[in-house]
């Protein structure tokens, strides 16, 4: 009877037995988990990808979210695949089998990238900061890689490296050839987009892609990384430091190719065209090598200068009217004309450059500056253009 109570166990046993020798014969097909990250999602199926095996999904995920899936796992000529009921959980964090990247974060038009400082094309845009140093966890598949997880370093700052995101505030120096940036101790030189300015006395910050050379250059992808800060107020004196602005009204000396020299600061005014004796009021942005018009205007022009025939001083600037009482040439070209009001008289120098003859009794204007000649009072003019018949 003992014997009898024991026979439906053993039967029992042996089946169970039997089942886990079965299972164990097929190991790709059995009960198992599988991690990766979503690299393509449609309604009906997903693959994940963990940077050696792809599995099939039939289910809709989010690309670029890390998940478990537990399940039959089935292995065919195309990967993998789940069979039957399957649970899938989202990971959280990086794991081992993910590759990490160091970089800073960028975007330019529709794509998001990751500087190494090469072009490390992503999936899909992470929400940083953009030019942020960051850290990145994911799988590279196919063209793109698929971000999972980050960790921010910093925000963007102004070290300059080669092929990094560079984030400065300066002003605007000029933009007319180039678009250079001071930003108290460094002229940056932008590169804009086709056609975009910025205004010179401008102050800024702007953020942008580094490339050092024998100068410090930014590449700015887009004017939504350009933000306006205003206009510095100006400063007093005739002395300005670079990237400050000057308010001020000075009378033209002289007009060279380099500028306008003017009677009341030692830096010639760049950017703007005038006669010498007009009187011009501007605003104006040192650049370093001078002054910049940001708002120039001729506020006087010279013909309202006083005649100043009688008031020689050596050095200075004037307008002169007068009868032309002789004139000499000498065999180099060079040529003196005695100038008089009836009251006073000077010496007009021409040099053959000027391209100017007068005539006895002929009544000239010239504007120029006060000299000696041969220790006479003498006048000396710097173009033909500031000699003129009549009153003028």
């Amino acid at each position: 009877m003992m014997r009898k109570a024991h026979f439906p166990l053993v039967l029992i046993s042996m089946a169970l037995l039997s089942a886990i020798l079965l299972m164990q014969s097929h190991p790709e097909e059995g009960q198992g988990t599988f991690e990766g990250v979503c690299v393509r999602s449609s309604s009906t199926y997903s693959l994940l990808f963990n940077g050696s095996k792809l599995l099939f999904l039939p289910e809709k995920l989010d690309i670029g979210t890390a998940y478990r899936v537990t399940g039959l796992i089935k292995k065919d000529e195309n990967g993998l695949k789940v069979s039957g009921r399957f649970k899938v959980k989202p990971l959280k964090g990086p794991t081992g089998w993910m590759e990490a990247i160091n970089g800073s974060y960028w975007e330019r038009g529709s794509g998001a990238y990751l500087l190494t400082p090469a072009w490390v094309k992503l999936a899909r845009e992470i929400n940083v900061e953009k030019g942020s140093s960051i850290l990145i966890w994911g799988v590279q598949y196919g063209s793109a890689f698929y971000p999972s997880d980050y960790v921010v370093i910093s925000r963007p700052t102004g070290m300059f490296r080669d092929g990094f995101p560079v984030l400065v505030r300066g002003v605007i120096l000029e933009s007319s050839k180039e678009t250079v940036l001071w930003d108290g101790g460094r002229r940056i030189y932008l590169h804009l987009q086709y056609g975009e300015k910025l205004t010179p006395g401008s102050t800024v910050w702007v953020l942008g892609r580094a490339r050092v050379s024998y100068r410090l250059e930014l590449y700015v992808d887009s004017m939504e990384d350009v933000r306006y800060l205003g206009m510095p107020r100006t400063v007093k004196g005739k002395a300005p430091q670079t990237g400050e602005l000057v308010n001020m009204s000075c009378i033209v000396t002289g007009v060279l190719r380099t500028g306008l020299r003017l009677n009341c600061t030692d830096f010639k005014l760049k950017g703007f065209q005038a006669r010498a004796g007009d009187r011009v009021s501007f605003i104006a942005i040192r650049d370093g090598t001078g002054l910049r018009c940001i708002n120039c205007t001729v506020s006087t022009p010279r013909e309202f200068l006083l005649n100043s025939i009688c008031n020689f001083s050596e050095g200075n600037f004037a307008r002169i009217s007068g009868k032309v009482e002789w004139m000499k040439r000498y065999r180099s070209g060079f040529g003196i004309a005695n100038m008089s009001n009836g009251k006073c008289w000077v010496l007009l120098k021409l040099p053959k450059s000027l391209g100017v003859d007068v005539e006895g009794g002929e009544n000239i204007t010239a504007y120029g500056g006060f000299t000696l000649y041969r220790g006479e009072p003498a006048f000396s003019v710097e173009s033909g253009d500031d000699v003129c018949s009549g009153r003028c």
